[in-house]
């Protein structure tokens, strides 16, 4: 018997319009206006927590929830099957305008989105122009930023110490290197405040969801148009990305 299988219930609504005018035979200005969303609901077996079966030392953010496997046996809960909902909204905003006089043709506009995915939002602006004939330069600016991810935070992490044969603040001589993985142990938080009972206690986190994560980044693409069937296009991205380490509790030697 298994029951890691979800159930899923999704919606999904989507919602466009646009608005195109012609200034004048030569200049066109388009607008557009989007909103999309889906909805996923995903359910998954109902059982009963650690605690209700006695088991102490075992704490379920999620009630009723329970991951138990029996070798040879079966197998309750979901695993990440567990109750929980994901909403995913979109807005997104185009406006460009667009030139033309002679062979030549230049636009400049921007499109503008935000999502919203458990508090997650990006942008895209682009330029685009043609500096000569049959040949088209871009540059977009994209960005994103995610708020109230999951991270963990080390309670219990081991405290580098420099250098070798050294003693800790709780009196403990290390002999050799002062910091290895082969004392991390003796030289976590709880283990300098009190040997006895610190020894006991190795890796600890607390689970938080004020992790962000933000990222931005220039595209700048150079296309030479069809001559003679042969089109060439060149793409140069620089980014960069700044964001929470969310495994932080798996520690090993600082």
């Amino acid at each position: 018997m298994n029951s890691d299988a979800a159930g899923f219930d999704n919606h999904a609504q989507a919602f466009t319009v646009g608005s195109t005018y012609l200034i004048s035979p030569t200049l066109v200005h388009a607008l557009r206006l989007g909103v999309s969303r889906v909805n996923v609901q995903r359910v998954g077996a109902n059982f009963f927590s650690p605690s209700d079966v006695g088991v102490l030392n075992q704490f379920s953010y999620v009630p009723n929830f329970i991951t138990l496997t029996v070798a040879g046996g079966f197998n309750l809960g979901g695993r990440t099957r567990s109750v929980s909902t994901f909403r995913t909204t979109f807005y997104q905003v185009a406006d460009d305008v667009s030139l033309t006089w002679g062979t030549h043709q230049m636009s400049i506009g921007g499109n503008l989105g935000y999502v919203r995915s458990n508090a997650y939002a990006n942008a895209n602006s682009p330029l685009q122009r043609e500096v000569a004939a049959n040949l088209l330069l871009s540059a977009s600016y994209l960005g994103s930023q995610t708020t109230h991810t999951w991270a963990q935070i080390a309670l219990n992490r081991a405290v580098y110490f420099p250098g070798s044969n050294c003693t800790l603040p709780n009196g403990v001589f290390i002999s050799g290197m002062c910091s290895t993985t082969r004392n991390t142990n003796q030289r976590r938080v709880l283990s300098l405040e009190n040997p006895g009972e610190g020894q006991l206690i190795g890796e600890m986190g607390e689970y938080d969801f004020g992790g962000t994560q933000n990222y931005n980044a220039m595209l700048v693409s150079v296309q030479r148009r069809p001559t003679r069937g042969v089109s060439v296009t060149g793409n140069y991205t620089w980014a960069h990305c700044i964001g929470d380490f969310g495994a932080e509790a798996r520690a090993g030697s600082a």
